[in-house]
């Protein structure tokens, strides 16, 4: 097929063959200003090796940043992916389970893109905002933990007009876990490659792309840098409309370390995003990811320090949180007075469980505060379906009313009755349902478990084992053979 190409590469390198032993045959001379030169030499390869003088050396997201897999792959260069395949995890290589028993056991087709569907129900267009809220643990939440914190009273008063879910799981215990998971439908499996740091090379599904498609207009902020968790090229891939990060959003408050903070001030990022709204003349889908009550936690205006002040420990957190609270709360009180508000969707989802001071045991540990809040469009209610951040982007397809396809082992939350959720830390991956939860490390089994006092049979056990199995056989199947999505 590609012939042409082959015949001049073939042309080239032989050029090439007959310049380098030319210049291998020329008499050495011994140099002047070696030690200079040598230096010099190690300083350009350190550049090369990192890609930028920025913070953040270059990954092969950088090259997928607009948005095209298929520019993102020629823009690739031989040496840097040779670099990049050599961190590839052993899991790629294992064999966990037959393929064909994986697919029966999930009953799912075997076909070319297994993982595709659709939902068909027509729905009015709405405007989603969905608001991933770093470390919000259930325990800090009055509504969810009931510990009487008092921290959060707007988040509080959100949840009794909105749907509370009660058994709600994040992915893994990292931002990053949660966003390739919410954005991808795709697990975070241990040994893969994750978002921003190899999986773009696969087709995964890019909703900001089918927004567009479907005339919506999109939006990501961030409260941290623009090149934090690589997001900048994270969400041009997706296919985002406009992106901002910490030096795009004006200070308004005056806090005490106002150029010193790491993780950026919510408060501003929440007022930034409403203006930007405000300025949208077509129905939109909006991402906010909160920063301020990750650690190290930043010293705040003295209304917000509701404990004595710890950059580090529980009173530093609960400061940020409480002041994360009340700009939520600023945010909702300011969208009430424009005219998107009645047709809009906020979703409200922490990104991980908060484990800086004491690791919770499983499934604790991943136990994150989830919510649906949209006064005129859902009736109030309580949910306790097991759900995960995998549902996510099947959810938001139902609620935007997108009839494209997606792939994603989720379901939409407003259809699911049985669920499951797959967790990740480590070298391990769970699996956990309402008869019970397993884990193991590739093959091996650490332990199991139950929600409830009975505990799950040998039966219930080996199904559950056999489903995990499955279902990371097929995901490794599926990139390795770039069958995720079309």
């Amino acid at each position: 097929s590609y012939f042409h190409y082959l015949a001049i590469f073939i042309f080239f390198c032989i050029i090439l063959f007959f310049v380098w032993k030319k210049i291998i045959s020329k008499p050495s001379k011994q140099g002047k200003y070696l030690l200079i030169k040598f230096l010099i030499i190690c300083l350009i390869t350190a550049a090369g090796i990192r890609g930028s003088f920025s913070r953040k050396p270059l990954s092969t997201i950088d090259a997928f940043r607009f948005g095209s897999i298929t520019y993102g792959n020629i823009a690739l260069n031989g040496v840097f992916t040779t670099l990049i395949s050599f961190r590839k995890g052993d899991i790629y290589h294992y064999k966990l389970l037959p393929e064909k028993e994986a697919y029966k056991t999930l009953d799912i087709k075997e076909t070319d893109y297994p993982l595709l569907r659709s939902y068909k129900e027509r729905r009015p267009k709405r405007n989603v905002i969905f608001i991933l809220l770093e470390s919000w643990s259930p325990q800090y939440v009055d509504s969810f933990g009931k510990n009487n914190f008092n921290v959060t009273p707007n988040y509080d008063a959100l949840v009794k007009d909105g749907i509370k879910f009660e058994n709600f799981y994040a992915a893994g215990e990292r931002s990053l876990d949660a966003i390739q998971a919410i954005l991808t439908g795709i697990p975070p499996l241990p040994g893969m490659q994750y978002i921003g740091y190899g999986l773009e090379i696969s087709k995964f599904t890019q909703i900001g792309k089918i927004a567009k498609k479907n005339n919506y207009h999109s939006i990501f902020i961030q409260s941290f840098r623009r090149r934090s968790y690589r997001m900048d090229s994270i969400a041009k891939l997706c296919g985002f409309d406009e992106y901002y990060g910490m030096e795009d959003i004006p200070v308004i408050l005056n806090y005490p370390e106002r150029g010193n903070s790491q993780t950026g001030w919510d408060y501003e990022s929440f007022m930034f995003l409403k203006k930007r709204l405000d300025k949208i003349k077509k129905p939109f889908l909006a991402f906010l990811f909160t920063g301020t009550t990750h650690g190290p936690f930043a010293k705040l205006p003295e209304k917000f320090m509701v404990k004595p002040y710890d950059s580090r420990n529980e009173n530093g957190f609960l400061n940020t949180l409480y002041y994360t609270d009340w700009a939520l709360g600023e945010f909702i009180k300011e969208a009430k007075k424009s005219k998107w508000f009645k047709n809009t969707v906020f979703i409200l989802c922490a990104d991980h469980a908060l484990l800086a001071y004491e690791i919770p045991p499983y499934p604790e540990r991943y136990h994150i505060t989830f919510l649906i809040y949209a006064p005129e469009i859902f009736t109030p209610a309580i949910n306790d379906t097991i759900c995960s951040q995998l549902d996510l982007m099947p959810t938001l397809f139902d609620i935007l009313g997108f009839q494209d396809e997606f792939a994603s082992f989720g379901k939409s939350i407003l259809r699911k009755k049985k669920g499951f959720a797959i967790t990740t830390h480590g070298e391990i991956t769970s699996l956990l349902t309402q008869k019970g939860y397993i884990r193991l490390a590739l093959q091996k089994k650490i332990d199991y478990g139950s929600l409830t006092i009975e505990p799950p049979g040998k039966e219930e056990i080996s199904l559950l084992e056999k489903k995990l199995l499955s279902i990371q056989q097929i995901t490794i199947n599926l990139l390795n053979k770039n069958r995720w999505a079309k």
